[in-house]
């Protein structure tokens, strides 16, 4: 099982312990508390799946660059190749190296990654609510399509 499936079981077992403490609230307040907490935990998967998708671009991108420095023929290939530091490439530039900017592929990992930014940088409140197995099979989907 991949770290992804980890991610997906353990939040859903987190996730109905939360909902019974909500339903079992007998207050309004309490109510919201424990909604809040189940949100906020939908959010903190997110950021560790993110985190997970993240790692494995830069996998995806370190073998891509790797594999084209030996096996390109022409010089001036191999020059451009070479002067690609991933180390100082932001994650959107290296979502580019392995799929074309503007497509949909693109534009949904800059969509998941300004989610991402909002929850790091502690805007909580500009983000919805996170539905953790869609974004599970988005991730799968992404990584399987992304795979050079």
């Amino acid at each position: 099982m991949s770290l992804l499936a980890d991610l997906k079981k353990i939040y859903l077992e987190t996730d109905l312990h939360l909902q019974k403490k909500e339903m079992a609230a007998r207050t309004e307040n309490a109510k919201k508390a424990w909604m809040q907490k189940r949100d906020l935990n939908g959010k903190a998967y997110f950021m560790l799946m993110f985190a997970y998708f993240e790692d494995q671009v830069n996998q995806y991108c370190s073998s891509l660059v790797d594999e084209r420095k030996a096996t390109v023929l022409s010089a001036k290939n191999t020059r451009i190749w070479n002067a690609i530091d991933l180390e100082n490439l932001g994650f959107m530039k290296r979502i580019g190296i392995l799929t074309d900017k503007g497509k949909t592929n693109y534009n949904d990992v800059a969509r998941m990654y300004e989610i991402r930014c909002e929850i790091a940088h502690g805007a909580f409140s500009n983000v919805a609510a996170i539905y953790i197995l869609h974004e599970y099979a988005f991730f799968r989907r992404l990584l399987r399509e992304l795979k050079p």
